[in-house]
């Protein structure tokens, strides 16, 4: 492979026809190479050559060291006119980018990309462009842009994402609410802390059909068309109060209730929470307290009736 050494100092003669060996040759540490000089039919086979506006073309094998003898390693500087000056150099084994004095960019020696302000991205399509981060026999993941969603994805398959609407989605692409800043996903969700932080106050907290996590309130402030339950006694005779353990394979306790399916058989669909089919979900016990409020208003009635005979 044939290896030109340029070191900084000399100026060529205009006329002079430059060679391989001459560069090679040159005893001063300090010297300079001026383009407009170099002759690039007379460069060995394999050197670089300049044309007539300077411009340096490499071919074939060879290649351009820029050595100034120093640890510190040679600069290239990319001068335009009016505009900002780059330089590139090895600074102590470190390959940086430097923008008018100030360091932008460097790769360091252990190949780890360090940059100073951000990094943009853009293929000049809608779907933005794709970063990929790669971990040798592991999962690939890479990030984009996706008609204005940011999305995270790995192998191939998308796991997140934040929407134009900066909603969170986890394992969807798409939102059951329209309210902005949002969190949904299809897995389960928990958090560590959350059984430790106890309180004596009643819930207030209900998940919908769709999953979403909604506040229960009683205030008369969120109620409208109030009126007086009018079922007791016999409703409650209806019911059939069952105990059951739960299929999910994280809980092995007894429970007592009652089945979802009876009550809305029995017309008590007041209590019933459906899914999204329509079906028979989960009840709402606490709410059933104003059923059992009536029929003992009911019995305590009788009860003062046949006592005043």
């Amino acid at each position: 492979m044939a290896t030109i050494t340029i070191t900084p100092g000399n100026t060529f003669n205009p006329t002079e026809t430059v060679t391989s060996t001459k560069l090679n040759d040159l005893g001063s540490p300090t010297a300079a190479l001026v383009a407009a000089s170099v002759t690039p039919s007379d460069l060995s086979t394999g050197a670089p050559t300049w044309d007539s506006n300077g411009t340096l073309y490499p071919s074939g094998t060879g290649s351009i060291v820029l050595d100034n003898g120093n640890v510190d390693g040679a600069e290239l500087g990319l001068a335009s006119l009016g505009n900002s000056t780059f330089f590139l150099d090895n600074y102590g084994g470190v390959f940086r980018v430097v923008q008018n004095n100030t360091e932008r960019f460097r790769i360091g020696s252990d190949g780890g990309l360090t940059v100073t302000g951000g990094i943009s991205l853009d293929n000049g399509l809608v779907d933005g462009t794709g970063l990929f981060l790669k971990s040798l026999g592991n999962s690939t993941f890479s990030i984009d842009n996706n008609a204005g969603s940011f999305r995270v994805i790995q192998d191939n398959t998308e796991r997140m994402r934040i929407d134009n609407n900066g909603r969170l989605l986890v394992g969807t692409d798409s939102s059951p609410t329209f309210t902005d800043n949002s969190i949904f996903c299809t897995g389960r969700m928990g958090a560590l802390a959350a059984y430790t932080l106890t309180s004596a106050a009643s819930a207030n907290m209900i998940v919908t059909s769709t999953g979403l996590f909604e506040r229960s309130t009683s205030s008369a402030r969120y109620k409208e068309n109030v009126q007086d339950y009018k079922k007791g006694i016999d409703a409650v005779k209806s019911l059939r109060p069952v105990t059951y353990e739960s299929i999910n394979e994280d809980d092995s306790s007894t429970y007592a209730g009652f089945i979802a399916e009876e009550v809305h058989e029995a017309g008590l669909t007041e209590f019933v929470d459906y899914n999204t089919k329509g079906q028979p979900d989960a009840l709402h016990y606490a709410n059933m307290t104003a059923l059992l409020t009536k029929a003992l208003q009911e019995a305590i009635a009788r009860i003062e009736v046949l006592e005043a005979k």
